[in-house]
Parts: structure tokens; C-alpha cells; sequence
């Protein structure tokens, strides 16, 4: 993986967090994984529902400060947090990159992880991008 992919590493969970939350991060290392690092350590220091309703909120937030706003996307958000707080339950890692190892489906597959919950393709529906849609396959449990 390429060094600029691992920036976030530079940083503790909480300093991540933080640096998030006060727009002080560099944009470039909110990678997808940063995104997912982030989600787990909302889910380890929230429950899974605040965890969501809290990246929900900084997401969008960071988005429309360091972006055009437009890569926000509220089903997705709120699914993938459901989905690391499960597999979280599952292993009870207590640092990051012991979850990822133990979870690379998060970074090379997380298209398949939502399609267990959602029959249709989630990026294609515009509704869903805005407005939560519930799953219609199989629902969270946590």
C-alpha cells in the first residue's frame, strides 16, 4: 500500500478523530480506510447507532469544508458502521490495524459486505444518498 494511503497512521484514533472533527485534517489522508478507522473507533467509544448519527454528521460536515460537498452518502454511512460494529462484536480487536488485518473485506470488498443487506446497488440509487433506506435483505442487529 502506498505511503500517502497510511498517512492517518501518523495520528492515535483519538487524535484522527479529533483532527476530523475540527476540520484540521489533511483531506488527502481521509482515505477510505481512515474513513473505516475512524468508524471503528466511533463504534468502540459509542453504540453502533450513535456511532452512525456521529459519521453521519462529521462526514458531511468535512465534506462540504474540504470537498464540493457531494461524496457524502447517508446509507452507505450509517451500513458500513452496522457492519464494523458487528464484526467488531465478533473479535473484540482493540487496535486498528489488528481489525483491518482480521477484516480486509472492509477495504477490497465492501461493495459485496452492503449487497448482503441491500438487493440493489446503493451508489446507483439517489434517494438513498440523502435519506437512510433501511435494509432489504437482512438488518443489522446492532
Amino acid at each position: 500500500m502506498n505511503e500517502s494511503m497510511q498517512a492517518h497512521y501518523q495520528l492515535t484514533d483519538s487524535e484522527l478523530a479529533v483532527q476530523f472533527e475540527q476540520l484540521t485534517l489533511n483531506p488527502s489522508w481521509f482515505t477510505h480506510e481512515a474513513h473505516i478507522r475512524l468508524a471503528w473507533h466511533y463504534v468502540r467509544t459509542f453504540k453502533a447507532r450513535i456511532a452512525a448519527q456521529k459519521l453521519c454528521e462529521q462526514i458531511q460536515m468535512f465534506d462540504r469544508a474540504m470537498g464540493k460537498g457531494t461524496k457524502y452518502h447517508k446509507t452507505v454511512t450509517i451500513a458500513l458502521a452496522h457492519i464494523i460494529a458487528e464484526k467488531q462484536e465478533k473479535q473484540l480487536a482493540t487496535d486498528f490495524r489488528t481489525f483491518i488485518q482480521n477484516n480486509t473485506d472492509l477495504l477490497t470488498d465492501y461493495r459485496n459486505l452492503l449487497a448482503q443487506h441491500y438487493s440493489y446497488d446503493l451508489f446507483q440509487d439517489k434517494k438513498s444518498k440523502m435519506i437512510y433506506v433501511s435494509p432489504d435483505v437482512k438488518g443489522f442487529h446492532s
